[in-house]
């Protein structure tokens, strides 16, 4: 099974030391345990000719009232990791304890370069997707009082109706439907110029994913597909805020199409001989105008590479 970006992560999870509120605080006491930090949802990366995470030691770093670092796990050698989302101001490259130690960067920027090791990423991928659900899951959204974060950041309690509140993983189907030696990709209208890719919807309550795939595909372009003919193929951690990538492959009826222009603004059908050009850094031109595949980094990418691959 391929290893997508943002998976592979090293860590244990340790979710049987969430609860223990007092191991928890020993950690955090630890110098050998180690602190993420994260500015703006962008992590803390130090060095420049082999960037990596910028995890700090305890001691080094001053921990903001009301702001709880999340247990990420332990590393092999059993020293915790956290990750602890500063205030948005001032910026802590230019004051504070981390002046000078390195600098605040974009995560998909970082993973489009492939700037970071693959495990950094996926550690950095795991922090930002759990600091995004803190910052958004402030209120109870059964009577809308304040949450409780507990579990070391893994749970949420209302102190008004003792509801309990969990990080979500948002399901999201992306399926290259193929027909003989050809593959369906489209682009939405946010796309860069040229820039074509796989489907992709949210999977909805009650719904399998090989039904996901069947209605997403009818959905965006009319296209027909057989369920028993949906493979799953990977699935990718994606922290945009936080969802799951589902990777399928799924086999066409046939190629006729018609998009409404809601999902999809252009689609086409590609032979394997374009598909094997747009994935180059160039592209593939066709009639006069270029054409690009997803990077390296998206699943969509490897639904491509696996297609190229069969024979």
């Amino acid at each position: 099974m391929p290893q997508t970006t943002f998976s592979g992560n090293p860590l244990n999870r340790a979710a049987h030391k969430r609860r223990d509120k007092i191991w928890i605080a020993k950690q955090l006491a630890n110098p050998k345990s180690l602190i993420l930090p994260l500015w703006k949802e962008q992590p803390l990366i130090i060095g420049k000719n082999k960037p990596q995470l910028g995890f700090i030691h305890p001691g080094l770093l001053n921990i903001p009232k009301n702001h709880n670092p999340i247990l990420l796990g332990l590393n092999a050698q059993n020293h915790a990791h956290f990750a602890l989302a500063l205030p948005n101001a001032p910026n802590p490259e230019e004051n504070g304890p981390l002046a000078g130690l390195g600098h605040f960067d974009d995560l998909r920027n970082l993973a489009l370069q492939a700037a970071l090791p693959p495990a950094d990423l996926a550690i950095a991928a795991q922090a930002r997707a759990l600091l995004l659900w803190t910052r958004s899951a402030r209120f109870c959204g059964y009577c809308a009082h304040p949450l409780r974060s507990e579990e070391a950041g893994y749970k949420k309690i209302c102190e008004e109706c003792g509801a309990e509140i969990f990080p979500r993983a948002d399901p999201v189907v992306i399926m290259l439907a193929t027909l003989n030696d050809k593959a369906f990709l489209g682009r939405q209208k946010t796309f860069p110029p040229g820039f074509y890719s796989a489907p992709a919807g949210f999977v909805e309550p009650g719904e399998s994913l090989e039904e996901a795939v069947r209605r997403e595909l009818w959905e965006e372009a009319r296209l027909s597909v057989k369920t028993e003919e949906i493979l799953y193929h990977a699935s990718q951690p994606w922290p945009y805020p936080h969802s799951l990538m589902i990777g399928c492959a799924a086999r066409a009826e046939k190629e006729n199409f018609y998009l409404d222009g809601e999902e999809l603004e252009e689609a086409r059908w590609f032979s394997k001989d374009e598909l094997r050009q747009m994935i180059r850094p160039e592209g593939c031109a066709i009639n006069d105008k270029i054409f690009r595949a997803p990077p390296k980094m998206a699943i969509a990418y490897d639904l491509i590479q696996n297609f190229l691959q069969k024979n």
